[in-house]
């Protein structure tokens, strides 16, 4: 599914996100268009940006999603490691803030093991990125059925058919966070084996559930 450049609906000032991603820029960090990614609303992003997040994981490095708008026709995965392991570096992604950095996927964004089963993934943190979920069947726009000590910050989780974020595990936090045109049950689900989630800032506007 492919769509235009303009979702990005307009470019916000200096954000903490836009900070952050300039400090990791360089040696600290690298860049999803390192990996071939576009940005431009029409070339499907998806298996660079796939490349960009196994990379930054396997180096322990920041992945960087400069402003753009990324198409993606299939779901982007955060694992535990590239093998499944236990020995998993934790993924930091951080966009330049959620209107400017822009995931436009059919199938959304998982963090979870390989096989979608096992031990919890632990230490992320995704920043300064909106996640839209545009397949007409896309249930969220992120999942992280078991994921503890991880953070959402600067986000906006949009359109999924089910809701824009659905979280599982121990020991999160929510922080600055935007919920939009999520058309389900609820904009955020907190699954029932969750324990101790910060919520904290989040604005929600425009769900149905």
């Amino acid at each position: 599914m492919m769509l235009a450049a303009g979702i990005v609906l307009f470019a916000a000032a200096s954000s903490p996100s836009a900070t952050a991603a300039a400090e990791l820029s360089g040696t600290m960090g690298i860049s999803v268009a390192d990996f071939g990614a576009v940005g431009d609303g029409h070339k499907d992003d998806a298996a660079a940006l796939q490349a960009g997040i196994d990379a930054a994981q396997a180096r322990g490095r920041a992945l960087l999603v400069p402003a753009g708008t990324y198409i993606t026709s299939k779901m982007l995965l955060i694992r535990l490691d590239l093998k499944g392991n236990l020995s998993s570096q934790p993924l930091r992604l951080v966009g330049e803030g959620p209107h400017r950095s822009s995931i436009v996927g059919a199938d959304g964004l998982a963090i979870r093991p390989r096989k979608g089963e096992g031990p919890s993934a632990t230490n992320h943190h995704l920043e300064g990125v909106m996640v839209w979920a545009a397949g007409p069947r896309t249930q969220f726009a992120v999942l992280a059925p078991l994921l503890t000590r991880s953070k959402f910050s600067f986000m906006k989780f949009y359109g999924g058919t089910v809701g824009g974020l659905k979280l599982g595990g121990w020991i999160n936090s929510i922080l600055d966070c935007e919920f939009g045109d999520n058309q389900g049950t609820a904009a955020l689900v907190i699954d029932g084996q969750a324990n101790a989630i910060d919520v904290v800032r989040c604005s929600f506007e425009g769900n149905r559930g």
